[in-house]
């Protein structure tokens, strides 16, 4: 190969790269094979992956302010938060299960909602922010989304902070892969 990397000669071809590309393939299907047990896990839906003209559209910028991922051994947490001159806005995809995430022992002010057709809550969790702040938590297939809303401290919104919560998930949830 020389000095030229992976490049291929003219009328050559890269021959590392598909070599590479074969044994990966053979060992990708050969690892799959009879033999596997257990049920399979659906992946985590990366909740900064929301496009932008969705994330105006309910009208924060779509510029990601803190992307975090946690796991343990049983379960995942993704967080992305964005910005708004009202509030910041945090979703957070989990493995943990809509029952679990929705019955928090210290939710507050709990109330069931529909979203579309399915079944949400809208709690607030006291101790979580110095300002007033409101969760909305959704089932997905791999566990739940929660949408949390915090208000900014930089100007007093029109309303509740749990109906501006409930007003941003209503927009996002759909654009969220179920």
């Amino acid at each position: 190969m020389g000095c030229g990397g992976n490049r291929p000669r003219v009328g050559g071809v890269q021959r590392v790269v598909r070599t590479v590309g074969v044994g990966l393939t053979c060992a990708l299907v050969a690892g799959c094979g009879g033999g596997v047990v257990g049920t399979p896990v659906a992946e985590l839906w990366d909740p900064c992956s929301l496009p932008a003209e969705v994330l105006e559209g309910v009208g924060v910028e779509p510029g990601v302010v803190e992307p975090r991922r946690i796991e343990t051994d049983s379960e995942t947490w993704a967080y992305c938060s964005y910005r708004a001159d009202w509030a910041l806005m945090s979703i957070i995809s989990t493995t943990t299960s809509f029952d679990v995430v929705a019955n928090d022992g210290r939710a507050t002010e709990r109330r069931d909602v529909k979203i579309g057709n399915a079944p949400a809550v809208v709690y607030g969790i006291p101790g979580s922010s110095t300002l007033p702040s409101c969760y909305v938590t959704a089932p997905r297939e791999s566990g739940s989304i929660q949408i949390r809303v915090t208000e900014s401290g930089v100007r007093t919104p029109t309303t509740d902070v749990c109906v501006e919560a409930l007003s941003v998930a209503e927009l996002l949830l759909p654009a969220i892969p179920r």
